[in-house]
């Protein structure tokens, strides 16, 4: 195993996009008996999110098991990390529990019974056939971006989750939703990104590029302290082309991660 020094400069490195992933890469390789200087990475609240989420992938790597209960601490307090939290506990497990921190903490106290008990659901059916709307969509978004998207799953909340990874190390998440129709009954498609919290001046911010962005629109969602800038595009369904669909999330993605960047000088995954 490294020396302390090492794995110190190691881990301060997971901070900057720069050595990221050269650093992930060498800790990997050391194995998990350096895991121990990994795990209060996860709970630290005031290190920089990719730092974070750079620990719980090395975990994951290493399928290291004793890691899940910090893992599922994260996964209740940490808005942030939230969903790739669950997302590790499954990928360390095995088992399929979706976002249920409850039913992963009986999960987690003992996997040999709750398996057998049948009390595991697949919660990440690809899509609901009974939903002729949500199918056509969710097709057309998978040929259009499914090999290109990082990450490409349907939600049982009933939305699509894609990310996609843009220069510099940065990436975006984004969502898709297609059961809402317009005043006609056509189905629509939605899709949504969120760039950052509002500020003062974030009307100053939008209100320009609102003017130069190709696809989708910046617009204010929520209210008082909880108020943040969204990027959001409505459009019918019908219209929608397998390029339209990959042009429109690709600048979407590009524009929301530049606005999100100024706002916050952070990567929110």
């Amino acid at each position: 195993m490294a020396d302390a020094t090492t794995i110190e400069v190691l881990i301060s490195q997971l901070a900057d996009f720069q050595t990221r992933h050269a650093a992930r890469k060498e800790i990997e390789a050391m194995g998990e008996g350096v895991a121990d200087c990994l795990l209060p990475l996860l709970t630290d609240s005031t290190l920089p999110e990719n730092m974070r989420w750079s620990a719980l992938s090395l975990f994951v790597a290493w399928k290291y098991a004793p890691a899940t209960e910090t893992i599922l601490e994260v996964a209740r307090t940490d808005r942030g990390l939230h969903s790739e939290a669950f997302r590790a506990l499954e990928r360390i497990t095995g088992l399929e529990v979706g976002e249920d921190a409850d039913e992963w903490e009986k999960a987690l106290a003992d996997p040999a019974s709750y398996v057998a008990q049948g009390a595991v659901e697949k919660l990440f059916e690809e899509v609901d056939e009974a939903e002729e709307e949500e199918n056509a969509g969710y097709n057309l978004l998978r040929k259009a971006v499914g090999s290109v998207a990082s990450e490409f799953r349907w939600e049982d909340e009933g939305y699509l989750y894609m990310r996609f990874e843009l220069p510099g190390g940065r990436k975006q998440q984004m969502i898709a939703t297609f059961l809402d129709t317009d005043p006609s009954g056509d189905p629509l498609t939605t899709i949504y990104t969120e760039c950052g919290p509002a500020n003062p001046q974030i009307n100053e911010l939008i209100e320009p590029r609102n003017l130069t962005v190709k696809h989708g629109q910046f617009v204010l969602d929520g209210d008082g302290d909880e108020q943040k800038v969204v990027m959001r595009q409505v459009m019918p369904t019908s219209r929608l082309t397998e390029d339209l669909a990959r042009e429109i999330l690709l600048s979407m993605a590009t524009d929301a991660d530049a606005l999100e960047n100024e706002l916050t000088h952070a990567d929110h995954i």
